[in-house]
């Protein structure tokens, strides 16, 4: 996967997810005392399970993300981007229960889409001087 579709993941994760959270809270809220959905047991809880269930598909486009940043970068020669993402990425998956492990995969993830390198870009040709350059020194016989 390249790093263009990597972000296209990353970000449509991050909004559904963020979506989804927002309309659990505000069914949250919609249940209190004097507001809509109060006394509507059933309807709150439903439209609970979907507004989480719509927060996890973005926690699951996000891990799509990364494991498409740890594909990309494993293909490079210096695996010091790959090593970042994995182990970094690990530590934030297993403390996401509490919010800092969601937070540092975030960060990793932008830190990676701002200033990674990616892996399936084509190498840059060299230039043309070069070539010829290369082509016109002599070669030196002892």
């Amino acid at each position: 996967m390249a790093k263009r579709a990597i972000a296209i993941w990353w970000i449509v994760g991050t909004v559904v997810m963020f979506a989804g959270g927002s309309a659990a809270l505000f069914v949250s809220f919609e249940t209190n005392q004097g507001n809509f959905l109060h006394g509507h047991t059933g309807t709150s809880v439903a439209l609970l399970v979907v507004s989480i269930s719509i927060a996890a598909a973005g926690v699951i486009l996000q891990l799509v993300a990364w494991t498409g940043a740890l594909f990309n970068t494993h293909l490079l020669a210096g695996k010091t981007w790959f090593k970042v993402l994995l182990w970094v990425g690990i530590a934030g998956i297993v403390t996401s229960p509490i919010v800092v492990g969601g937070l540092v995969l975030w960060g990793l993830m932008l830190a990676y889409l701002v200033g990674g390198p990616d892996g399936k870009a084509p190498a840059p040709a060299s230039l043309p001087a070069d070539a010829a350059r290369s082509q016109a020194a002599p070669a030196v016989h002892s």
